[in-house]
C-alpha cells in the first residue's frame, strides 16, 4: 500500500475519531447535566437532540469508521505480527484500540438500545393523547440515567483511549 493512501486512512481515522470521541465527551460533561438540571424542559431537548441530523447514526458511523481506519492502519504498520504489539508503542496501540471498541459496543449495544426503548414510550405517550403516567415518567427516567452513566463511561474508555493514542510514541 502506497504512504499516500495510508496518510489518507489516518487523515480518516482522526478526523472521524474526533467526531465520535468529542461528542461523546461533550454530552457525558455538558449536554446530560445541564438536560438534568433544567427539569422538564431539558426532557423535551433531550427528545428533539436524537433526531437532529440523526446524531445516534452519526455518532455510530463515526465510531465504526474510526475503528476500521484504526484496524487498517495498525495492519499497514504491523502486518499483525505480534511482536509489534510487545514493544510500549505497539501495546498503548492495542489496548487503546480494545478500549475503542468496547466503548463502541457500549454505544450500539447498550445506549442505543436504551434510546430506543425511551422512543416508543414517549410515541405510545403521543399517540395516546393522555398525560405520562407515573410508571412511565418512572420508566423513561430509569433509562435516561442508566443512558448518562454509560455515556459517561463511553466517555472514560475514549478518553483513556485518546491518552494512550496520542502518548505511545513518547511511552
Amino acid at each position: 500500500m502506497s504512504t499516500e493512501i495510508i496518510t489518507y486512512i489516518r487523515l480518516l481515522h482522526i478526523v472521524f475519531g474526533t467526531i465520535w470521541v468529542g461528542s461523546n465527551i461533550f454530552m457525558a460533561l455538558f449536554i446530560y447535566p445541564a438536560v438534568k438540571r433544567s427539569g422538564s424542559i431539558g426532557g423535551q431537548f433531550m427528545s428533539y437532540l436524537p433526531k437532529t441530523n440523526n446524531m445516534p447514526a452519526a455518532m455510530t458511523i463515526s465510531g465504526f469508521i474510526t475503528i476500521v481506519t484504526g484496524v487498517w492502519v495498525i495492519y499497514y504498520m504491523s502486518e499483525f505480527r505480534w511482536v509489534y504489539f510487545t514493544s510500549s508503542f505497539g501495546m498503548c496501540i492495542l489496548i487503546g484500540g480494545i478500549l475503542a471498541v468496547i466503548a463502541f459496543l457500549n454505544g450500539v449495544f447498550y445506549i442505543k438500545p436504551k434510546g430506543n426503548k425511551i422512543d416508543e414510550i414517549a410515541n405510545k405517550i403521543a399517540q395516546s393523547n393522555n398525560p405520562p403516567s407515573n410508571e412511565d415518567i418512572d420508566k423513561i427516567n430509569s433509562l435516561s440515567n442508566q443512558i448518562v452513566k454509560a455515556t459517561n463511561f463511553e466517555a472514560v474508555l475514549l478518553s483513556l483511549c485518546l491518552i494512550l493514542m496520542g502518548l505511545a510514541r513518547y511511552i
